[in-house]
């Protein structure tokens, strides 16, 4: 085990991740970079994560068991109290990482010193019969992040919600986090990670961001960011960042922006929902009550339907 100086700390929260938590962990022990300890904590799983985590030997992995389920955001400050690293490094139970990806973005912040964090591009891939099947960059085809040639941009707090507050797995200085006494909102069981990282900018941290896509991200059916209420709990995250006193007032407005285009997605999600459900009478209601959902259904059409086909070829599954 490396000492602290070069020592990433990876925080895994898990909650019945028996399926795909040995993928998680197989791809943070084929990292280049060897200086990590993996802390996984298991959020009182139901299956057998916990089991699948033990079935590993490697001294680097420390399992942490919740005797009752807590969410996310508690279960990464659990893993955040256990940390003994230089810097705090991100992993969802259901997602992997390229081989080389913590030396890539280690490299990043030292070159960078201690005013920076530092994120890159993640890969949609498909879950397969046959594994993971690559589709395309998230932040490329989302939310349109125009990198420097040199496949580098450094984002403040009002550029990140300005691009829409992507969704990233940063490394983070473990030292900004232990001073600032940063810690996820343990209420908060959608987007718990936008409202940590508002709170990291504020420290005063510049986000650097990668255009290489390191982080490979499953679409899951079934998942939290994929269930209808997350809408409702991302109205929650931005209400709060609102009434935030630390924040700019130009900020303030970019969270309120924000606030307003989910609460425009609560209010069209029963339109595609009747639809999927074959409730065409109520999708019709819905349309004639209000004509501008059905224009932002055609709008959204065409990359829906590329997004399906793509699926399809792959053998993957649609959220």
């Amino acid at each position: 085990m490396a000492d602290t100086n070069d020592l990433v700390s990876i925080i895994v929260p898990a909650y019945n991740a028996e399926k795909y938590i040995a993928d998680a962990i197989e791809s943070v022990l084929r990292q280049t970079y060897p200086y990590f300890e993996l802390i996984i904590v298991d959020d009182a799983s139901t299956d057998r994560t916990a089991e699948v985590v033990q079935s590993f030997s490697d001294q680097r992995i420390k399992l942490i068991r919740h005797t009752s389920n807590k969410g996310p955001g508690a279960a990464r400050n659990t893993a955040i109290e256990a940390a003994r690293g230089k810097w705090m490094a991100v992993l969802d139970a259901d997602d992997q990482w390229k081989a080389n990806r913590l030396e890539r973005l280690v490299q990043e912040l030292e070159e960078g010193g201690d005013s920076y964090f530092v994120a890159d591009d993640f890969l949609l891939c498909f879950d397969t019969p046959s594994g993971l099947r690559p589709w395309k960059r998230g932040l490329q085809i989302h939310y349109n992040i125009p990198f420097h040639n040199d496949g580098q941009l450094d984002l403040n707090l009002g550029s990140f919600i300005g691009f829409g507050a992507p969704p990233i797995k940063p490394i983070v200085p473990m030292d900004h986090i232990k001073q600032f006494e940063l810690r996820y909102n343990p209420d908060c069981f959608c987007g718990e990670d936008l409202e940590f990282l508002c709170h990291l900018f504020r420290t005063g941290l510049t986000l650097r961001l990668i255009a290489e896509p390191l982080y490979i991200y499953r679409i899951t059916p079934g998942s939290l960011t994929s269930k209808g209420n997350r809408h409702e709990h991302l109205c929650g995250v931005y209400e709060r960042l609102i009434a935030e006193p630390g924040f700019s007032q130009e900020e303030r407005l970019l969270f309120k922006e924000l606030l307003a285009k989910r609460k425009e997605e609560i209010e069209y999600a029963p339109f595609p929902r009747a639809l999927k459900q074959r409730n065409y009478s109520e999708a019709l209601t819905l349309a004639i009550k209000r004509p501008t959902i059905l224009l932002k259904f055609l709008r959204r059409l065409p990359k829906s339907a590329r997004y399906r086909l793509a699926a399809w070829k792959s053998g993957g599954k649609v959220r």
